[in-house]
């Protein structure tokens, strides 16, 4: 293992699942935990079958997501965490706003779903739940990392720029193993591996403009740690 030290340009966390990022200044990771309140909640199109009473992992054709549902990109949704409330907006416009811990917020939030995406559901959206559960794309709980270098290394390989962000990322940084004091067992393709580090707290280094990694990077190289 190498003892490079990391530097971590941005951190990001999903709260509702398919929906945008939202930059953290630091976060604190414990083992077999994500990143607090990452895809805590899910939008279910159609019949899922989960059952908050005994929540397990489901395919993430389940719920609405950016891979198939492309038109979820024109959002841009903050969510509360003391408040619950999540908002909806687009073209600088507020669309819905919810108290995802009510029946009514709820509602309110589905209603939207139900219209904006109507010829793309299976049946009635429903926004999903459950105390201690990510809808992460894979079983177990993770963080997820992008290497900024291999970003830089695709965009010359391609002439373009790359979205850094692109695969719901969590972490951002340059090539290292070692992220302030903890040591990352980092995943291999088949993202399935959980971090091997105790409880530590992460501040992240310089941001890109805490921009949505969804937004195509302006630099082509990652800035110098």
């Amino acid at each position: 293992m190498s003892d490079r030290q990391a530097s971590v340009h941005a951190i990001y966390r999903y709260p509702v699942k398919g929906l945008s990022a939202e930059p953290l200044p630091r976060t604190r990771l414990a083992p077999g935990k994500t990143i607090p309140a990452d895809r805590r909640y899910a939008i279910e199109n159609g019949p899922s079958g989960f059952d908050p009473a005994a929540p397990s992992y489901l395919p993430k054709i389940r719920f609405l997501m950016l891979m198939r549902n492309e038109r979820l990109a024109r959002l841009d949704t903050r969510y509360d965490d003391a408040t619950h409330a999540l908002t909806i907006a687009e073209s600088g416009r507020e669309r819905a706003r919810g108290n995802l811990s009510t029946a009514e917020g709820r509602g309110a939030i589905e209603t939207f779903f139900a219209g904006f995406c109507a010829d793309e559901l299976r049946g009635p959206p429903r926004v999903l739940q459950a105390d201690g559960h990510s809808f992460s794309d894979v079983a177990r709980k993770v963080v997820s990392i992008i290497n900024l270098a291999s970003v830089a290394a695709v965009e010359d390989a391609v002439g373009a720029p790359v979205e850094a962000g692109a695969q719901d990322d969590d972490l951002l940084g340059p090539p290292a193993e070692r992220i302030g004091e903890a040591i990352v067992d980092v995943p291999g393709p088949d993202r399935d591996r959980a971090p091997g580090a105790g409880p530590v707290a992460v501040d992240e280094g310089p941001r890109h403009g805490g921009a949505d990694p969804r937004q195509p990077r302006q630099t082509k190289r990652p800035p110098e740690a």
